[in-house]
């Protein structure tokens, strides 16, 4: 059964796996341009990510919900209500970009 939103959000999961990460492969695109927008909410390690929150408890639109976008990808629809508008346009770019990156190699 695929996590919603709402399952991340009861238990924000500190550190996941890359194995365990959807779309993996644009996760460094992902982990990258939240850092840039959002500082260093979440930290690399050699085989996961880890949330690394800079207040306590965790802001939900400048840390939780773009960590969360970062590690799942496809929460982005859920996550589009409740982001702020950075979020919201990184979200939406990425979205474009993905969209670009298909109709090129089709």
């Amino acid at each position: 059964m695929e996590k919603k939103l709402k399952d991340y959000l009861e238990k924000i999961p500190y550190e996941v796996g890359f194995r365990d990460i959807p779309d993996f492969e644009s996760f460094e695109e992902r982990f990258f341009d939240v850092s840039g927008l959002f500082g260093s909410i979440m930290s690399m390690n050699v085989d996961s990510t880890e949330f690394c929150p800079n207040t306590d408890p965790p802001d939900l639109t400048l840390e939780i919900l773009p960590y969360l976008w970062a590690i799942n990808p496809k929460l982005d629809k859920e996550i589009l209500t409740m982001a702020n508008d950075d979020l919201k346009e990184l979200i939406q770019e990425d979205r474009k970009y993905r969209r670009y990156l298909r109709n090129r190699d089709a």
